[in-house]
């Protein structure tokens, strides 16, 4: 592709060669091939402009930068490279998601969940579809691992472009506040937006709720059309700024989806769906409200993206529970253990009280906290389980570059002292294995914090972990100890 087409749209300082062929794109000088684009950006931890020799020598043969550099090389100042990227990949890969009818899932909880119900409606409905997240991210049936909620802007590009060559025309992302705010989505045409709720969550970036709050609304400036929880206060404040070009959902107010009749059973729950004047019965694998909202979300985003709500209903028959997502790990135990990406304080909140919903002894939290990331969400955490939670295990999360028991210290600021329905195991292992042992018959135990998750960080080792591997590997041996 011509150079002047691949900045097509960029706001530049400097002179360049129009009829220059660029052959691809990269911003990790390691990625650079002969005739690539490098476009240097100022990153936390690394800044792009120090390895700019680098992407000379490895070929790149034209270099985007924010600032001075010392070089002979061709290059384009720009105000932000984040930016530059963006627009630099759409045009690249000739801005795929115009030929996709994308649907972009935002908020604190519940996007991984809505983006795959979404999903399984799509192909109970016949659509192959596209799907980036927090779990992997799916070209049809390829899978591809992520190391992120939302990817970069050149990798976004790269895979909707994938999936306009196998001709999908549906595809539904997790669309993260980080990305909002370095500019990873700039360019992609989303045709419609959810918001889910707004929850404290990444208060260690964002500093305060309403940076956290305005980073989420940049999506609905750029979607066609939303779809907002309107039950969430943050989600009635967004509504009433975009309501000409919004659909509500709601199961506690009037909405334009409705969800009322609620009923619980240890095998999901129903409810009925009001959508302009007609009523839909709606029974799902999932348990509790927030599920229920999730439901009503996936069908709304797809009536809003034109698709018959008939048809839509149809499709919630045969919908799939989630990984991690109050995943069941069966046993012949008697006892409930489920396991849930739970992380901060609202989501703790609810997977509790949707296991004390249906439990019929105690019910056993097992959580811990996140190192490197917002402390203040941790004594909530711990007041929030020992407030529902019968028995609560206190352990490790991904504690990273923090000491655990540090972490654990925080979580106990938040509970009373000398408490004896509070543990403290810092080995997760341990802990999971340790709420079984003492589970009876009829009790629940949660496990929560890293849900789907196959991994632990511990210092800046990531060492495979699994939570219900664990459980499942110590329930086997109950069992061989039976024999």
């Amino acid at each position: 592709m011509k150079l002047i087409d691949v900045i097509d749209g960029l706001d530049y300082y400097g002179d360049v060669d129009e009829n220059m062929e660029i052959k691809g794109i990269a911003y990790d000088s390691r990625k650079v091939q002969e005739g690539y684009i490098f476009v240097a950006i100022k990153g936390f931890k690394v800044d792009g402009h120090d390895f700019v020799d680098q992407a000379i020598k490895n070929g790149a043969v034209f270099i985007v930068i924010e600032k001075e550099i010392d070089s002979d090389i061709e290059y384009i100042k720009v105000e932000n490279s984040r930016i530059s990227l963006a627009l630099i990949s759409k045009n690249f890969y000739l801005n795929p998601t115009r030929s996709i009818n994308l649907i972009g899932v935002t908020g604190t909880n519940g996007k991984t969940s809505i983006t795959y119900i979404i999903r399984d409606m799509l192909a109970n409905m016949n659509f192959e579809s596209g799907l980036i997240g927090t779990i992997q991210n799916c070209i049809g049936n390829e899978v591809v691992q992520t190391n992120s909620t939302t990817p970069e802007s050149l990798e976004l590009n790269e895979l909707f472009s994938k999936m306009r060559s196998k001709d999908i025309k549906h595809a539904v992302m997790e669309v993260s506040s980080h990305a909002l705010s370095l500019s990873r989505v700039h360019g992609i045409d989303f045709d419609v937006a959810i918001f889910t709720n707004l929850t404290q969550d990444h208060l260690d970036y964002h500093e305060n709720m309403v940076n956290y709050f305005n980073e989420k609304r940049k999506l609905f400036k750029i979607a066609r059309k939303s779809l907002i929880n309107i039950d969430d206060e943050y989600g009635e404040r967004l509504y009433n700024e975009y309501q000409k070009k919004s659909y509500s959902y709601s199961i506690k107010k009037d909405a334009d989806f409705r969800a009322s009749s609620i009923e619980m059973s240890s095998s999901g729950t129903s409810f009925v769906l009001t959508y302009q004047n007609g009523r839909h019965s709606i029974t799902t694998p999932f348990h509790g409200d927030i599920y229920v909202l999730n439901v009503v979300a996936a069908i709304g985003s797809l009536v809003a993206s034109g698709v018959d709500i008939d048809d839509v209903v149809e499709a919630t028959k045969s919908i799939k529970p989630v990984l991690g997502r109050l995943e069941q790990v069966q046993n012949s135990l008697g006892i409930n253990i489920l396991v849930d990406y739970a992380h901060t304080p609202d989501a703790l909140n609810n997977v509790l009280t949707i296991g004390r919903s249906f439990t019929k002894g105690r019910l056993i939290s097992v959580f811990g906290c996140g190192g490197d990331r917002d402390k203040t969400k941790r004594p909530k955490m711990g007041r929030i389980s020992e407030e529902i939670a019968d028995y609560t295990i206190i352990t490790s999360d991904n504690p990273r570059t923090e000491d655990p028991k540090l972490i654990i210290k925080d979580i106990l600021t938040g509970v009373q002292e000398n408490s004896n329905e509070i543990a403290v195991i810092s080995d997760r292992k341990t802990a999971i294995e340790k709420s079984i042992e003492i589970a009876k018959p009829g009790d629940t135990i949660i496990i929560a914090g890293k849900g789907h998750e196959t991994y632990q960080i511990i210092g800046t080792i990531k060492s495979h972990f699994s939570d219900v591997e664990v459980a499942l590997d110590y329930i086997k041996g109950k069992n061989d100890e039976k024999i």
